[in-house]
């Protein structure tokens, strides 16, 4: 019984030591071994919520985190100065309609004022918005490349060139959902 104790703590050390890569093909499998890894851990914290594998790490609980940001987003667009309601309360709103008032009909928003205050919101919440994208993915990159890091630290060789290639396509990914967002939002301040 001693033996087989004694064979497996030194079968697990020598499995927890770094790999040499003599070639190409060790590398590559060695890189999908952990890109399979990774996707799962990925698959695991980000879809479907699971903490067990991060149990001590409250970083990578990212549902919480996400709608922590997602919360903190919201306290920002309550408390930003368009939405404060005690200084001029309705004054604008009053003047716009009063600008407006052409047929007049009894209890109907002339339409012209109301695509004018539909449009002063969406300015309001526009300009909160990139910040909101670069909080999100800024988060993610920490958490993909713990990950990695995780899942790569038999294969220190590796380690810089994935933390590289995760971080540039994350910038890439985030690049696309800042000009989508912002695309999105120049649809709603023209659409009439």
């Amino acid at each position: 019984m001693k033996v087989n104790d004694k064979l497996d703590a030194n079968v697990a050390e020598l499995k927890s030591m770094p790999n040499n890569l003599s070639s190409v093909e060790d590398a590559m499998m060695a890189f999908m071994e952990i890109m399979g890894l990774v996707k799962e851990s990925l698959r695991k914290v980000l879809l479907r919520g699971e903490l067990d594998e991060y149990l001590d790490e409250k970083d990578m609980h990212c549902t919480a985190r996400l709608v922590e940001m997602l919360n903190q987003y919201y306290n920002e667009l309550r408390n930003c100065t368009e939405n404060n309601l005690t200084t001029n309360f309705l004054l604008e709103e009053l003047e716009v309609l009063e600008e407006a008032k052409g047929i007049g009909l009894q209890d109907v928003l002339p339409h012209t004022a109301f695509s004018f205050f539909l449009q002063q919101k969406t300015m309001a919440i526009s300009s909160k918005l990139p910040s909101l994208v670069v909080r999100v993915w800024d988060y993610i990159e920490g958490v993909v490349i713990q990950a990695l890091m995780q899942h790569s630290e038999n294969y220190p060789q590796l380690q810089s060139s994935m933390r590289r290639a995760a971080s540039s396509l994350i910038n890439k990914m985030k690049g696309k959902m800042m000009n989508r967002m912002m695309k999105i939002v120049k649809m709603e301040k023209f659409t009439d």
